[in-house]
């Protein structure tokens, strides 16, 4: 997943296909920073895909109370929602952090000897 991340506002968010590379608060340059998915960010989609199909349980089976899996469905939509955005923030300080790196590597170090 591609971030974008601007040194001059210290922001870094996802960057849109045909996005350029200025900041959409500043409109600086950013740095773009390539960031692998970590676990927690996959967790929540298979959650939310788990709470789907608690919903589909009931058109299937024979069960006493439908409406308990509706309920199920929609907590697991919730909480595989937070633990997205959990994954999602860890992403974008990950971003950050290689972000800052890059940027530290590429400055010239100065040599201030008199």
């Amino acid at each position: 997943m591609k971030y974008k991340y601007c040194q001059s506002c210290e922001k870094a968010y996802i960057k849109s296909r045909l996005e350029k590379d200025n900041c959409i608060y500043c409109n600086e340059h950013c740095e773009t920073v390539d960031v692998k998915r970590n676990g927690v960010y996959y967790y929540g989609y298979a959650v939310m895909i788990l709470g789907a199909g608690s919903v589909l349980v009931p058109r299937f089976t024979v069960v006493p109370d439908p409406s308990i899996y509706l309920v199920i469905g929609i907590v697991l939509a919730f909480v595989g929602t937070v633990f997205v955005m959990m994954g999602s923030s860890k992403m974008a300080k990950t971003a950050v952090s290689e972000a800052a790196e890059k940027i530290a590597s590429e400055e010239p170090e100065v040599d201030d000897d008199y």
